[in-house]
């Protein structure tokens, strides 16, 4: 006797739901409101903190990007920004941000283990040690 998943219309799917998220933005100093680069953007998840999902350097712009797929738990993470250099960009206070993209704001699901695309606009501004 031999047994499968393709009981019903549809066959059973395997693995975890999961969603593309891209989240960008600028960073800016508090005071003069310039951008400030070289500044490391990490991100990591809310329910595993001990490691980052990815990071990035903003640009000579203040500018970052980070694109990443993950699985549908609460969409939550901690966006860290750090000054790593300090000598270049003047040194400033590194900041932590909590975000989150709602399942209700992600777009172009399959309805199935796919949920979609989300994005999110974050701008930070850091102060300078003193």
């Amino acid at each position: 006797m031999f047994f499968g998943c393709n009981v019903g219309p549809d066959p059973v799917e395997y693995g975890m739901p999961y969603a593309d998220f891209k989240v960008a933005g600028t960073v800016r100093s508090t005071e003069q409101g310039l951008p400030i680069k070289g500044l490391l953007v990490s991100l990591r998840d809310t329910l595993n903190t001990s490691g980052s999902i990815d990071s990035v350097k903003t640009d000579s712009l203040g500018k970052y990007s980070l694109e990443f797929s993950d699985a549908m738990w609460d969409n939550a993470w901690i966006l860290s920004v750090k000054d790593i250099d300090s000598i270049d960009n003047g040194s400033f206070i590194g900041k932590d941000t909590a975000i989150s993209i709602p399942e209700s704001d992600l777009k172009g699901s399959d309805g199935k283990r796919y949920y979609g695309q989300g994005e999110k606009s974050v701008d930070l501004n850091l102060d300078r040690t003193k």
